[in-house]
């Protein structure tokens, strides 16, 4: 009785791990391009990180989302379900604006970042 569950934990630590690399592989990316004055796209990519990140946390938490859900709804589900608390809600929010602001068109200064 217990196998299916064993396999599904399994399962989910499994993807666990790869969604770790890949959030890995993307903030390496962000930051060689930070780096070199692509503020933008770094901004973009590290967004994509963050997304699969509190992805990853709904798994986990086994709170349902839509795939095409972005950081904003992702966010405020964790907080509904009582993952988070309203100051990393807060942070999350602000950094899915970060990238909004570089992913569509608009002046950004360094400040901005």
């Amino acid at each position: 009785m217990s196998i299916p569950y064993s396999l599904d934990s399994r399962e989910l630590d499994l993807r666990e791990t790869i969604g770790m690399f890949f959030i890995q592989s993307k903030l390496d990316k962000a930051e060689y391009l930070y780096k070199n004055k692509f503020e933008r796209c770094a901004g973009v990519i590290a967004g994509v990180a963050l997304e699969r990140h509190l992805q990853i946390l709904c798994e986990k938490h086994g709170i349902e989302y839509k795939y095409t859900d972005t950081i904003d709804p992702l966010a405020h589900a964790l907080h509904s379900a009582g993952k988070i608390d309203s100051t990393v809600l807060k942070n999350l929010l602000y950094l899915g604006g970060i990238r909004n602001d570089c992913a569509h068109p608009k002046d950004i200064t360094e400040e901005d970042l």
